[in-house]
């Protein structure tokens, strides 16, 4: 468990402990904190970059 590295759990809703809704409100809290500025992501911080794509750009075929 990397719970330095991670800005939000959603593991949270998955044990029960907060509902998909309150998670989302801290997520879209969290994006407008990071974008304006206020505050910095965990891996800002910390200075840890890595290029992680969350997409196969490759062609389907």
């Amino acid at each position: 468990r990397w719970y330095d590295l991670i800005d939000i759990s959603a593991g949270d809703i998955a044990i029960g402990k907060k509902t998909i809704e309150e998670v989302g409100w801290e997520l879209f809290e969290l994006i407008l904190q990071v974008a304006s500025g206020e505050k910095q992501t965990w891996s800002d911080r910390w200075g840890i970059h890595n290029s992680l794509a969350v997409f196969n750009p490759a062609p389907v075929t």
